[in-house]
C-alpha cells in the first residue's frame, strides 16, 4: 500500500506539472511567434491576449487550440491537485518531508473514519478541497460555454 501511496503521489505531482507547463507553454509559444498586427496572407485576424496581457493574431483554429489545451490541461491539474490533497487528508503523506508537522491527537475531526474517531480529513484539507472544487465547477462551466459556441 505504501508504494501505491508513493507512485500516486509522485504520478499526481508529475501530471499537474506537465499540465501547468503545458498551459505556460502554449502562452509563452504565442506570445514570442504570433505576429503583433493582423495578417490576411496567413489568415490570422483574430486577436486573442496571451502572456499577462500581450495581443497577439492568430487564426481560428490556433484559437481553438489554445482554448482546448487550456481546458483540458487545467482539469488534469485540478484533478491532480485534489488527488494530492486528498492523500494528505488520509495519509500525512507529505507530513514525512516536513520536520515541523506536529501530530496532534487531541485536535477536532472533521470528517470521521468508518470505524474509527481518527480525522480523515482535517479542516485544511477540507478547505483546500472546497477550493480546488470550485475551480473544477468553473473550469466544466468553462467548458460548456465552449463546447455550446
Amino acid at each position: 500500500m505504501l508504494i501505491f501511496r508513493k507512485l500516486l503521489v509522485i504520478a499526481s505531482t508529475s501530471a499537474m506539472f506537465c499540465a501547468l507547463f503545458a498551459i505556460f507553454y502554449i502562452h509563452i509559444h504565442y506570445a514570442n511567434d504570433m505576429p503583433r498586427n493582423p495578417d490576411n496572407n496567413t489568415g490570422r485576424v483574430f486577436s486573442i491576449t496571451v502572456n499577462h496581457g500581450a495581443v497577439r493574431y492568430v487564426t481560428k483554429a490556433e484559437i481553438k487550440k489554445k482554448e482546448l489545451v487550456e481546458k483540458c490541461f487545467f482539469g488534469i491539474a485540478a484533478i491532480s491537485m485534489i488527488i494530492l490533497l486528498v492523500c494528505q487528508g488520509i495519509y500525512k503523506t507529505f507530513d514525512a518531508w516536513n520536520p515541523l508537522a506536529k501530530t496532534n491527537e487531541n485536535t477536532q475531526p472533521l470528517l470521521f473514519g468508518r470505524f474509527s474517531l481518527k480525522p480523515v480529513i482535517t479542516l485544511d484539507v477540507f478547505i483546500g478541497l472546497l477550493i480546488v472544487a470550485t475551480v473544477i465547477l468553473s473550469w466544466i462551466f468553462g467548458l460548456i460555454q465552449w463546447f455550446v459556441r
